[in-house]
């Protein structure tokens, strides 16, 4: 069976495909130059030539879409290589594709919200924030698209912070009605609790969430944190009946 990756990578392909994108489907810049497109050509032909995609396990659909990206991409190699062609494209970026089909919304959502994650891990939020917008435009009802979309805002230093840490709760509030025992939607609105000093309502969500995901380790975490700061468990509460203890045995001591 083929690992999910492939797949969505055949679908960030497909996207390309989709508008015409000779430079998006071979993953270049527009300004690549000869020897950059047939290095990318070759690197892509490695997976995506018919004689290896068909062995790499994809269903009869996914086939389908490889085999169809791969006639694209050769077309792209084709132009990108040839002066004459590339100036013709106006400028190469986009052009008619005979290859055109229709994505599916949730398939177009699920490419944007790739791609916004991988700008997440980066670290650069509003490359992910632009993504992850784009992925609930097309699916807005989609909880991880939003509880992502509400992350990536929670940590875009360019908007100021009442601004962002208000629209991130806004857009995990969406996220809960849609599904309210969301572990991760309720996780996040914890932070946004947690960030706003709301001591029970960010105990609140934290319960729902490892409630629905016991093994959940950040939210388990966080509630380890807020018992010592609250004084409901951890080492600070029990340095404490310790040190009450010692109170009444050696008053004395104690005082001094």
């Amino acid at each position: 069976m083929a690992d999910t990756s492939l797949k969505m990578t055949i679908k960030e392909k497909a996207l390309a495909m989709e508008k015409g994108d000779y430079f998006g489907v071979l993953g270049l810049e527009t300004d690549a130059e000869g020897a950059e497109v047939q290095k990318a050509y070759f690197l892509m032909a490695k997976t995506f030539h018919p004689d290896k995609i068909s062995k790499l396990g994809l269903d009869d659909g996914d086939l389908k879409e490889a085999r169809r990206v791969f006639e694209f991409m050769t077309q792209a190699f084709n132009v990108l290589s040839d002066p004459a062609k590339r100036k013709s494209i106006a400028s190469g970026k986009t052009v008619a594709n005979p290859h055109q089909s229709k994505l599916a919304k949730g398939d177009d959502a699920q490419i944007f919200l790739h791609q916004g994650l991988k700008m997440m891990r980066m670290k650069a939020w509003d490359k992910g924030e632009e993504f992850m917008r784009k992925a609930a435009h097309r699916d807005g009802k989609n909880v991880e698209v939003l509880s992502n979309l509400g992350w990536a805002v929670f940590n875009n230093t360019k908007k100021k912070e009442p601004v962002r840490l208000e629209e991130a709760r806004n857009i995990w509030e969406q996220a809960l009605k849609v599904d309210g025992k969301d572990p991760q939607a309720n996780y996040y609105m914890s932070l946004y609790c947690k960030a706003a000093n709301k001591v029970v309502e960010q105990e609140r969500y934290l319960t729902v969430a490892l409630d629905n995901k016991s093994n959940f380790v950040d939210a388990q975490r966080e509630m380890r944190l807020l018992k010592m700061r609250s004084g409901k468990g951890g080492r600070g509460s029990r340095g404490g009946k310790e040190t009450s203890l010692l109170a009444k045995l050696f008053p004395s001591f104690v005082k001094k």
